[in-house]
C-alpha cells in the first residue's frame, strides 16, 4: 500500500487541494459542522457512491496545514495511520468510510475530509469541521457580539475580542469559521495578526481582531466564530450570527405582479 501512497502523495499539493480542482460528486460528508466536549468520542462519517479501493482521511488545521491522518486499502483491509493520529482508528465498508476518535484532544480541531482515489483523479467529500468544546482555560476570555443585521450589498465588520494572560500580543494569530445550513463550513484565513489591535496591562493582553466584509449578499448569512490560536491554545469564541435584510418598496412588488397602483407599502423580506 505505502507505494501508491508515496506516488499519490508526489502528485498532490495543498494548492490543488483548495483551489478546487479536486472532485466532490461522488463522496457526501452529511455534517458539515461537528461540536463535542474535550474527551468525548466522535464518528465523522463518510459515504461514497461507488466502491472504491484506496480511500484518504486528510485533515485541515486551523493554521491552513494539510495533513494526512490515515490510508486505506480495503481489497486487503488495510489502515495505515499517521504518528499523531495514532488514537483515531477507522470503519471501511463497500460504500462508506468512517473516522473514529475515540477520547478527543484540543489539537483534533480542525476540518476532516474523506477522499477516494481513481487513477490520477483525486475525489474528496466537501468536509467536517470538528470544534471541540471545553478547551479554554481560566487564562484566556474571548468575547463576540451574538447577531449583527445588516441589508443586501451593505459591509459590516465583525470584532472579536480575546483577553490572556502569561501570553504574549505576537503569539497569537486568528482565523474565522463560517457555519450555515445551506453550505459546507468556510475558513476565513488571516494572516498573523493582520487587522488587529493589541495592548498590555500590568501582564494582562487584550487583543481585538476584526474582519472586514463588503458587498453582503444572502450567501454570506450564518455565524461566524473566531478561533484564536494562543501560545498553543485553540480557543472559540460563540459566534456573531450576521442576518441579511433585504427592503421592497411596494412599486418594485407591483411592477412584478402587474397590479394596480395602490399606497405606498415598506415590505421587509427576512431570511
Amino acid at each position: 500500500m505505502d507505494g501508491w501512497m508515496d506516488g499519490w502523495m508526489d502528485g498532490f499539493s495543498l494548492s490543488l487541494f483548495l483551489s478546487g480542482k479536486a472532485q466532490f460528486s461522488d463522496i457526501s460528508q452529511p455534517d458539515s459542522f461537528q461540536a463535542v466536549k474535550l474527551g468525548d468520542k466522535v464518528i465523522i462519517s463518510c459515504f461514497i457512491s461507488n466502491s472504491a479501493r484506496n480511500r484518504v482521511w486528510y485533515k485541515l488545521t486551523t493554521e491552513r496545514k494539510l495533513q494526512l491522518v490515515a490510508s486505506v486499502d480495503t481489497m486487503f483491509n488495510e489502515i495505515k495511520f499517521e504518528k499523531q493520529f495514532r488514537h483515531f482508528s477507522a470503519i471501511s465498508y463497500s460504500t462508506s468510510s468512517h473516522l473514529i476518535i475515540s477520547r478527543t484532544a484540543r489539537e483534533d480541531t480542525g476540518t476532516y475530509y474523506c477522499g477516494v482515489m481513481k487513477l490520477q483523479d483525486v475525489q474528496f467529500g466537501r468536509g467536517t469541521f470538528l470544534m471541540i468544546k471545553g478547551i479554554m482555560n481560566s487564562d484566556y476570555v474571548v468575547k463576540q457580539p451574538q447577531s449583527h443585521s445588516a441589508q443586501s450589498g451593505d459591509s459590516v465588520t465583525l470584532r472579536c475580542s480575546v483577553q490572556f494572560y502569561q501570553c504574549d500580543a505576537e503569539h497569537t494569530s486568528v482565523t474565522w469559521l463560517k457555519n450555515s445550513d445551506h453550505s459546507a463550513p468556510e475558513m476565513i484565513y488571516t494572516s498573523g495578526n493582520h487587522n488587529s489591535s493589541c495592548h498590555t496591562v500590568s501582564g494582562e493582553s487584550t487583543c481585538v481582531y476584526n474582519l472586514r466584509m463588503r458587498n453582503l449578499s444572502y450567501e454570506d448569512a450564518g455565524v461566524y466564530h473566531c478561533v484564536v490560536t494562543a501560545c498553543g491554545q485553540i480557543l472559540f469564541g460563540n459566534g456573531t450570527r450576521i442576518k441579511i435584510h433585504n427592503s421592497i418598496s411596494y412599486n418594485d412588488i407591483e411592477m412584478f405582479l402587474h397590479v394596480p397602483h395602490q399606497k405606498m407599502l415598506a415590505v421587509e423580506i427576512i431570511f
